[in-house]
Parts: structure tokens; C-alpha cells; sequence
């Protein structure tokens, strides 16, 4: 029993940088909805939007698809790593 208590621990501090990625992507996943359910508001009224008002929402997002990207980058990479680790195993 001590010894899986262990590899859980060894797991834990292992995937913390996954977890913090995943977590820090949350908000940013959020906001990104919230700009898709704008957009489909505009779209089923109908109504003419003008192009100041799109562009607003367009760089509303830039911080949230950077940090994403960023964030995605790291869980590829530490992915990568445990993959390469483990064929050296």
C-alpha cells in the first residue's frame, strides 16, 4: 500500500505542470465562449453589426488565444517528454 501511496505522489508532482497549464486555460476557454455566444447573438438577429464592434471582439480575444496557445505548447511538450522518458525506460 506505501508503495502505490508513492507512485501517486511521484505521478502528482510529475503532472503539476500539466495541471497548472489545464487550470490556466480554464478562464481563457471561458472567455472564448463567451465571444462565440456574442457572435451567434449577432448572427441570429439579424441585425447589421458594424465593424468596429466585430473588431472589438476580435482583440478581446488575443490575450485568451495567446495564453491557450501557450498553454497548449507546454502540455504538448510535457507530454512529449513523458513519451520520450518512458521509451528510454
Amino acid at each position: 500500500m506505501a508503495k502505490d501511496r508513492g507512485q501517486t505522489e511521484e505521478l502528482t508532482f510529475k503532472n503539476c505542470g500539466i495541471v497548472d497549464a489545464v487550470h490556466r486555460m480554464e478562464p481563457e476557454l471561458q472567455h472564448l465562449a463567451g465571444v462565440l455566444a456574442t457572435l451567434q447573438i449577432f448572427g441570429e438577429a439579424g441585425d447589421s453589426i458594424e465593424p468596429v464592434a466585430l473588431a472589438a471582439l476580435a482583440r478581446s480575444m488575443e490575450g485568451s488565444i495567446d495564453e491557450l496557445t501557450i498553454c497548449w505548447r507546454q502540455l504538448f511538450e510535457a507530454v512529449a517528454k513523458e513519451s520520450r522518458t518512458e521509451a528510454t525506460a
